[in-house]
């Protein structure tokens, strides 16, 4: 399922984040730019002794153990705690137009996301963060002080007073303060279902799992043994298992604004570089890698086809240069269609296929699909489960096809592929492997 990455119209207790600590959010905002909003609060981290995951692009559970690092807001600094809250108000549905009013005026040339509030919040922090004194506190947010400091999260958010002066104008406050208590009580994120909190626990060591499963199971009001029956089902698979989990690197936008024009420039220098190609095919395959990256946004994506007379002429080569600049890349010397449709419908990757002259002829199931899944809805449909009930497995996916002698890999008509043209063997190429291994 798509997890909902719009503005929620709840609002969560007083104290804690309710963007911040959803694995999904976290995942589309991506490394670089949390590592950019998260490293001014360095020594402020050190002080109060709390240690948040480093932003490896290699770990995949980053993500998630940030948004549970971040669920504990007791023990956060105070300044980056009130950080987090002040791009949360910004990103809530009360601040929708305002936020889209306020990246028009400071920010107009900068391509921001349109599914995800917070990651255009976030883009406007980091260009002008004077602009978020604008945003308004919804009453769902204002918690009124007791006596006895703080409600039961152990923090107060609240509009702060104002100078006299300003509220003999009218005006009214418009930005956070937190106030923090001396004793938080730690709990799970809030408003966790029952399968996020399977999907947590899954992340576990085993003896950490064994400190939460009685409280776990206690809070959810399941037995122990049902618990663990659903949290071992979604732990991954361990690479002594037959075979390893498909983890497929996701995709990072870079943090700041680029010249397109330049930068398909470099890319099709880089497939020269390395390469000796038919004129013009350096430039077609450096545009058909963006095509790549916003497949979603067409109704057809063409196939790519790389053949050769030939081994030894490159072919191996361009799908490794092509692998570092499209997204989420699966590279397979061989596959089955049952294979390829799950691969598509649960990663959305973009398929990478070597040496297709030695199976793709002898599959016409796999090649059924391959042609079907150059267009936006394409399907396979199988009865799965114990009652057979019809699921439908999308198919549409950029694919790259790479083969000796062009006729065997002409299994797609010619209106739904790219022809590279035929690549040759050139003793300049040597030179160039060698010093990628250098």
């Amino acid at each position: 399922m798509k997890p909902n990455l719009s503005p929620s119209t709840i609002s969560g207790p007083a104290g804690v984040l309710n963007y911040f600590t959803q694995t999904p959010i976290l995942r589309r905002i991506g490394h670089r730019r949390l590592a950019k909003l998260l490293s001014p609060f360095a020594e402020e981290l050190k002080a109060a002794t709390c240690t948040l995951p480093a932003p490896d692009p290699q770990n995949d559970d980053y993500f998630a153990d940030l948004a549970c690092a971040l669920a504990i807001t007791g023990r956060l600094p105070g300044r980056l705690l009130q950080t987090l809250q002040t791009i949360e108000l910004a990103a809530s549905a009360e601040n929708e137009m305002p936020l889209w009013r306020a990246i028009g005026r400071r920010i107009p040339g900068v391509s921001v996301a349109q599914d995800c509030a917070l990651d255009r919040a976030l883009e406007l922090w980091f260009a002008a963060p004077d602009e978020f004194s604008q945003f308004i506190l919804p009453k769902s947010l204002v918690a009124p002080e007791r006596s006895g400091g703080g409600d039961e999260s152990g923090f107060i958010i609240r509009a702060p007073s104002l100078p006299a002066e300003e509220r003999a104008r009218g005006e009214e406050a418009t930005h956070i303060r937190v106030d923090s208590c001396p004793f938080v009580v730690s709990s799970p994120p809030p408003y966790e279902t029952d399968d996020q909190t399977y999907e947590r626990l899954a992340r576990l060591s085993p003896g950490e799992y064994d400190r939460a499963r009685q409280p776990e199971a206690t809070r959810l009001g399941i037995r122990k043994e049902t618990l663990d029956n659903e949290v071992a089902r979604r732990r991954p698979l361990s690479d002594d298992a037959q075979g390893r989990a498909v983890h497929l690197p996701a995709v990072e936008p870079w943090p700041e604004p680029v010249d397109g024009a330049e930068v398909l420039d470099q890319v099709s220098a880089r497939f020269t570089h390395y390469l000796v190609l038919p004129p013009g095919a350096a430039d077609a395959i450096a545009l058909w890698q963006p095509h790549a990256h916003a497949c979603s946004a067409f109704v057809h994506t063409p196939r790519l086809n790389l053949s050769s007379p030939e081994p030894g002429c490159g072919k191996t080569t361009t799908l490794d240069l092509i692998a570092t600049m499209t997204p989420r890349p699966l590279r397979t010397e061989n596959l089955t269609a049952p294979v390829l449709f799950r691969l598509v419908d649960q990663h959305q990757p973009t398929l990478l296929l070597d040496e297709v002259d030695s199976y793709l002829t002898q599959a016409d199931e796999l090649r059924g699909l391959l042609n079907a899944g150059h267009k936006r809805g394409a399907c396979a449909y199988r009865c799965e489960g114990e009652g057979n009930a019809v699921r439908a497995f999308k198919a549409f996916a950029p694919a790259v096809l790479s083969g000796i002698h062009r006729d065997r890999i002409r299994a797609l008509p010619q209106a739904r592929s790219l022809d590279s043209g035929p690549f040759r063997h050139s003793p300049s190429l040597q030179s160039a492997h060698a010093a990628q291994r250098l």
